[in-house]
This record gives structure tokens, C-alpha cells and sequence, in this order.
């Protein structure tokens, strides 16, 4: 029995929208959606950052999803790099901090 379709699909994509939603308060974006369309941005994000399948739209629908370029669009977006904010975060680093 393998590992796959909406059995696993459901809690990634639950996870991978978190991490949106994290790293939207972490750049301080979330203020900029009411609650009740927190869910359509994240939504957009996902299907913006999808990875094309190389398959039918009918088949693979926005794509397969990407974390990492999620949040790095929406970090980007606020002016950093993800990879300068997880660095300035460790402990012992040199660096500033995010707000």
C-alpha cells in the first residue's frame, strides 16, 4: 500500500499552508488581509508557487505544490530572503534579527 493521493495530499498542502500563514505574520502581511480572506491568499500562493507537472491542467490542476517557493515568494515580497531570515534567527548569529 503506498503513500499517495488526497490520503496524503490533505495534510501536506494543511502544513504547507501554515508555514504561508506563519511566515505572512512573520513579514508582518497578514495585517493586510481581513480573516475571512486569509484562506484565499494562502490559496494563491500555493497555486502561484505549484510546480507545473508537465501533464494535462485537468490532470495535475495548479501543479505540485512547493513550500519552500511559498514562502520565499512571500519574504521576497516583503523585502528579505528567506535564507538571510533563517540565518539571522539561529542562535549565536551576528546578524539582526526579523522584527
Amino acid at each position: 500500500m503506498g503513500l499517495s493521493g488526497t490520503s496524503m495530499a490533505s495534510p501536506m498542502l494543511a502544513g504547507i499552508a501554515l508555514l504561508i500563514k506563519f511566515a505572512l505574520k512573520a513579514v508582518r502581511r497578514g495585517v493586510l488581509y481581513l480573516k475571512e480572506n486569509m484562506p484565499l491568499a494562502i490559496k494563491a500562493v500555493v497555486m502561484r508557487t505549484a510546480d507545473d507537472m508537465q501533464v494535462p491542467v485537468w490532470f495535475q490542476g495548479a501543479g505540485f505544490a512547493n513550500a519552500w517557493a511559498a514562502v520565499e515568494l512571500i519574504t521576497l515580497d516583503a523585502g528579505t530572503s528567506l535564507r538571510a531570515r533563517l540565518a539571522s534567527s539561529k542562535p549565536g548569529s551576528s546578524a539582526p534579527g526579523p522584527e
